[in-house]
């Protein structure tokens, strides 16, 4: 979308997909995984179908995407099939189909500017903008299950009336204690955050209060949320202060791509989802 003024300058973009289901695809995750038995991962079996669709090669072929909760930062892409039984191909015991099982993803609301709701400890108006401090974060030493949107997030008021339009933005305080820092650096993520790891969602770590803290504006409404850091090797990480545990419920998503022999695009023929 781009300024009406200035054809050259963009406003927003919004991507999206769109799947022909020429395909049929299904999913299955364990936690008895090729690393541990119900400790901290899980595991994604496959199945595709490539039904009527004529595949002469499907290492060539057929391009597979598979995510936890929507992330692209640890999606398993162009995970080799284990075997092939006529026209259905088959992704088992894949040791590169295992992920961190991770922890619960935390949570609150804020629905208008005046009273504090779910997960706010306090409002507070600074002369330019109405503060939201969150209660603070502390570290999860055990798996307590907690019902959350794995990262979803919904914009709305608390009149629930032209909710994109009529809903004010707040300053959103972050705060995850932690004794010490860790040896990378900490971000916060969800659906909302489009996983990029940009600056605005980067938790900084106070020495004196021992705790990350972060501020992001962002409008009324609901959020669910993780805390992810990034080793110094550039490979993303479960924060410390959450834990991995086999009982965590995740979202897991696959993406079938088939490109025809002498053509010239990946075609989305195939997309399915379950929740573990």
């Amino acid at each position: 979308v781009y300024d009406e003024h200035n054809d050259t300058e963009p406003v927003l973009a919004a991507c999206f997909m769109v799947s022909e289901d020429a395909m049929n695809v299904g999913l299955k995750v364990t936690t008895n995984t090729d690393i541990d038995v119900n400790h901290r991962h899980q595991q994604v079996d496959l199945q595709l179908n490539m039904a009527n669709v004529i595949v002469n090669n499907p290492r060539d072929q057929i391009k597979t995407v598979v995510m936890q909760n929507g992330r692209w930062d640890n999606a398993k892409i162009n995970v080799p099939y284990a075997m092939v039984n006529g026209k259905i191909l088959i992704w088992t015991h894949c040791r590169d189909l295992i992920f961190t099982a991770g922890n619960e993803y935390r949570k609150f609301e804020v629905l208008d500017v005046d009273r504090p709701s779910m997960g706010v400890d306090r409002l507070r108006w600074d002369g330019e903008y109405v503060n939201a401090y969150l209660f603070v974060d502390e570290p999860r030493r055990n798996y307590v299950y907690d019902e959350d949107a794995n990262g979803a997030f919904y914009i709305r008021n608390s009149d629930n009336y032209e909710n994109d339009r009529l809903s004010d933005y707040v300053m959103v305080h972050y705060v995850l204690r932690c004794d010490e820092p860790v040896d990378g650096r900490v971000f916060l993520n969800g659906a909302w955050t489009y996983d990029r790891f940009e600056p605005q969602y980067e938790m900084l770590y106070d020495d004196e209060l021992r705790q990350y803290e972060a501020v992001v504006m962002q409008k009324l409404g609901y959020y669910s949320y993780q805390y992810l850091m990034i080793d110094r090797q550039g490979a993303v990480k479960t924060m410390p202060t959450e834990g991995d545990f086999y009982q965590t419920e995740n979202t897991y998503q696959a993406l079938v791509y088939y490109r025809a022999q002498g053509g010239r695009t990946d075609r989305l023929v195939a997309y399915q989802s379950i929740t573990h």
